[in-house]
Parts: C-alpha cells; sequence; structure tokens
C-alpha cells in the first residue's frame, strides 16, 4: 500500500520486483515453519524454502541478499541454528557461479559509476520515509544532506541490531539495509523507486515489534482499530491510483492537472482525444457528432497547448494538422502539415494526410497547384 510500491504491483514490466518479493517472503515462512524441527521430520518446509528462494532468485537478483537475513533471524534468535542457513548460502554461491560461467559477469549490470553514488542509496531511504514528489525517472539530488540521510539509517540499523536483541526490530533494520544495497547493485536500468520495494517488505517487521510494547488492551484495541482504518483508506487509495494508471486518457489528465506546464502530457492528451473523435466518427452511436466535437475541440487545445509550451515532434504538427482540417482551416491546417513533414518526410500516414489537405483547398478555391501538391 506504500506509494513507491505502486509501480511494482501495477506495471507489467515492474513484476520481478513484485514476484522476487512475495517468494522471498514465502521462503522465510518456509524457513520458520521447518526450522524447529530436524530435516527428517520437516522435509517439505526444507525443499518449499529452498524452492522459493531459488524461485526469486531468478525473478530478480537482489534477492541474494535473503542469506543475510536468515542469519539475522538466527542472531536474534534464542537458540541459534546458523547451520540451517548453509543451503541457502550454496544456492546463492551457484546461482552466481553458473551465471559467471554462462554469461561471463554478474547477474545485472550494476549501477555505473555515474548513478550510483551513497545519494541513490539515500534518495530511496528519503523516499520510503516520505514518498512525495515521485518520478518515473528520479534523479538523485542533494548528494551532501542525502549522504546523512543512509549514514543515519545505516546507524540505526546497527544500533537497531545491537541492542534490540531478540527482537524483529533488529531484522527489520538489517533487512532494510542489505535490501537497500543489494536493489541498487543489482539494478538492470538504473535507479528506480520500485526498487525501494525489497526493503519496504522487511521494514513492515517494524510494526508489529511496536504494537508488542502497547500493554493496556484498551490502547491496543484503539491503535489496532486505527490501523484497520488506515489500511482500509490507503487500499482506496491504492485502487484508485491504479484505475487512473489503467486508462491512458485518465492518465495522462491527470499528469496535465499535476503539470500544466510540461508540454509531453499535453502532447500525449491531445493525441489521444484525437484518437478517440477518430473512433466516435466511425461509429453508429447516437450523438456521435457531437461527442467527436467535443473530443477534437479538446485535441486541438491540448495540442496547441502543447505546442507553446515547446513541443516540436511530428505527431503534435500531424495532429494540429487533422484538426484543422476538419475545422475546415485549410490554410493552418497545410502549415501544420508543412512542418510535420519538414520533421519526418517519409512518414505515410502524415503524406496521407497532408494530401487530403491539399486537395481539400484545390477543389474549394480551383487551386491546381494544390491538386498537384496533392498528387
Amino acid at each position: 500500500l506504500h506509494p513507491l510500491a505502486g509501480s511494482a504491483v501495477v506495471d507489467v514490466a515492474a513484476r520481478p520486483e513484485a514476484l522476487s518479493a512475495a517468494l522471498l517472503l514465502l521462503a522465510l515462512l518456509a524457513y520458520l515453519r521447518g526450522r524447529e524441527r530436524s530435516l527428517g521430520e520437516a522435509p517439505g518446509a526444507f525443499i518449499a524454502g529452498i524452492a522459493a528462494f531459488a524461485g526469486a532468485v531468478a525473478s530478480h537478483p537482489a534477492a541474494l541478499a535473503f542469506p543475510i537475513l536468515l542469519a539475522a533471524v538466527e542472531w536474534i534468535a534464542p537458540d541459534a541454528r546458523l547451520r540451517r542457513t548453509l543451503p541457502f548460502w550454496v544456492v546463492a554461491a551457484a546461482y552466481l557461479a553458473v551465471w559467471r560461467g554462462t554469461a561471463g559477469a554478474f547477474p545485472l549490470r550494476p549501477l555505473t559509476p555515474e548513478a550510483w553514488s551513497w545519494a541513490s542509496a539515500g534518495y530511496l531511504v528519503q523516499r520510503m520515509v516520505l514518498p512525495v514528489r515521485l518520478s518515473v525517472f528520479p534523479v538523485p539530488s542533494g548528494g551532501e544532506t542525502l549522504v546523512a540521510v543512509i549514514g543515519l539509517a545505516a546507524g540505526v540499523a546497527v544500533g537497531a541490531a545491537l541492542l534490540v536483541r531478540r527482537s524483529p526490530a533488529g531484522v527489520a533494520m538489517i533487512w532494510w539495509t542489505a535490501m537497500t544495497a543489494f536493489a541498487l547493485w543489482f539494478a538492470p536500468d538504473g535507479l528506480r523507486e520500485r526498487l525501494a520495494y525489497f526493503p519496504l517488505a522487511g521494514a513492515c517487521l517494524l510494526a508489529p515489534w511496536l504494537f508488542g510494547f502497547l500493554r493496556p488492551q484498551a490502547v491496543r484495541a484503539v491503535v489496532g482499530l486505527a490501523a484497520a482504518l488506515l489500511l482500509i483508506v490507503l487500499g482506496g487509495m491504492s485502487f484508485a491510483r491504479a484505475n487512473v494508471w489503467l486508462d491512458p486518457l485518465r492518465l495522462w489528465t491527470d499528469a496535465v492537472e499535476k503539470a500544466p506546464d510540461a508540454p509531453v502530457p499535453n502532447e500525449r492528451l491531445g493525441l489521444l482525444y484525437l484518437a478517440r473523435a477518430r473512433g466516435i466518427a466511425e461509429t453508429e452511436l447516437a450523438r456521435s457528432d457531437l461527442l467527436a466535437e467535443e473530443a477534437r475541440d479538446a485535441a486541438l487545445f491540448h495540442l496547441t497547448r502543447a505546442k507553446e509550451l515547446g513541443a516540436r515532434t511530428p505527431r503534435v504538427f500531424d495532429g494540429l494538422g487533422q484538426l484543422h482540417l476538419w475545422k475546415g482551416d485549410l490554410d493552418a491546417a497545410q502549415e501544420a502539415f508543412r512542418e510535420a513533414l519538414r520533421r519526418l518526410p517519409d512518414d505515410a500516414g502524415i503524406l496521407s494526410t497532408a494530401a487530403h489537405a491539399h486537395a481539400a483547398r484545390g477543389f474549394e478555391r480551383n487551386d491546381r497547384r494544390a491538386l498537384a501538391q496533392a498528387a
């Protein structure tokens, strides 16, 4: 439900993060179920944990941090059984060895020197705590401040591990730190905010630890009800946001509202309205002419706005040309198509609509030159 985890849940391209995190949690559950028994008594839990871990690593190599998390779990347990974690270290080593032998490199190329810095880790920590101004392509800035942020987070992790012994808080902070480091190191395409999905899964362990300090039953009941209400509200917000993202028209309308002076959202929204007008015009629905006219007006407004804000792509001018042609402004249509062809002279679609504009002008004004241009 955390805003940072949105793309890892609703974006098809981000499924590896969500799938790997789910398999890691399954591997942890199977490990905890089987650690109290011998291998002969609980072979199913042991095999399920190994298989889930192997699947998690295959989904995203950031899962290689999992043996560290198991070691942290055993470290805070009253009867540490570190030898139980050995098979997971073997699986991680085998994965790296096989990949090294076949690809000649580690699973994924780590962040480039330009992209990797303490600021990258600090950026993710900052966004986890304060998820505002999120971006599809985040660029860390203010390195000096963010170095202090990541330094503070590392200090909290070490302090929690040392002072909060036999508590999920220590595991949560170790999980957070280790997963942040591994997610950044094995980032396939540079810094992405969805890389915080792994650390956030472990940070959730802080909630039951804090709840354990509440002794009075009345206080626990109030806090529990407040948490349930918060989950319902956040779930509703996530559901509404996902619905916005699933509809391109609503998505770019939302983008224009949030960034009214950005040319790209206006361009995308204008082109969507243009496609919608074309689709409506081809239907037999009642009021189709009125609906198509409304869509054309909206497309003309946003494409004109995009042009005023500096958009100079061929599609902007092609769209403006089509709209001016529909409106009967032949001079403006010809000028727009001329600009579009200047930028993309070999596009068949633009050439076709430009020919229609020249032909319309030629027939309306008996202009043989325009007809020759259309031909």
